[in-house]
């Protein structure tokens, strides 16, 4: 694709252009979701828009089943049209393990991405996350109240940091200074 700026793209969209890769470009330049969707409107195949409303509704679903279920339906979009495209399947495992609490789903994505893609370092970085949290031993930690002496021991040890990093490091700096000095 051709690299155009900013002011070109919105050139193009106020002439009235039909070209879905001018607002998907555009979208990337803006960070704006809606060029995205106008591409995918222009163009309902178009594999990089659709990833990245995804990537979006990702981001701002997490709590909002409505939301979430859009990320899915472009996922899957994405995956349908370009079924090698191992990014979307890391998404959408991320999406079924972070939004629907789906670790059965989100597993079988990942192990599917390693199959074709051994060294696919997002999605062995995604297993080991999810087989920790879904380990019993692991995930007990995660979850295990903090004890009143615990909760002690940072504090103090954050109490001791702010001390330091208010008193002792000017006085270095200062002693430093006068030493090249």
């Amino acid at each position: 694709m051709q690299e155009f700026s900013q002011k070109e793209l919105e050139e193009q969209v106020k002439l009235g252009t039909t070209n879905a890769d001018v607002y998907y470009l555009l979208g990337l330049k803006t960070y704006d979701p809606a060029y995205f969707a106008k591409a995918v409107e222009l163009n309902p195949n178009h594999v990089q828009a659709h990833f990245e409303l995804a990537r979006d509704r990702f981001t701002e679903g997490d709590g909002n089943l409505t939301v979430s279920n859009e990320a899915l339906q472009h996922i899957n979009k994405v995956i349908e049209l370009q079924p090698d495209f191992w990014d979307a399947y890391e998404l959408r495992a991320s999406l079924y393990w972070t939004h629907f609490n789906d670790t059965e789903h989100a597993l079988a994505d990942v192990d599917y991405i390693l199959q074709h893609q051994p060294g696919h370092a997002a999605a062995l970085q995604l297993k080991q996350d999810i087989e920790e949290f879904t380990n019993p031993e692991t995930s007990e930690a995660l979850t295990k109240p903090i004890t009143v002496r615990e909760w002690l021991v940072f504090a103090a040890v954050v109490a001791f940091s702010i001390v330091f990093s208010w008193w002792f490091l000017p006085w270095l700096e200062r002693t430093i200074t006068n030493l090249v000095n």
